[in-house]
């Protein structure tokens, strides 16, 4: 019966470890996740800008087509 409850006791702190470690790769994950979501968010400002700058630069063109 020792052996037994000596067995239980072992896959209990394996089950422990298991979850341990679960829950430190989702915290991982979690992390990585927000950090992706602030890049994303970065580049769509960026591209929105660089957008505007591009319809600034064709108006410009057209513009300038009408000196020719």
């Amino acid at each position: 019966m020792n052996i037994s409850v000596s067995n239980l006791a072992m896959a209990n702190d394996e089950i422990v470890n298991s979850i341990q470690t679960i829950s430190a790769i989702t915290e991982e994950v979690t992390a990585h996740a927000s950090n992706t979501y602030d890049s994303s968010e970065q580049n769509k400002q960026i591209v929105e800008h660089i957008n505007t700058l591009v319809t600034e630069l064709n108006a410009d063109a057209e513009e300038l087509k009408s000196y020719i």
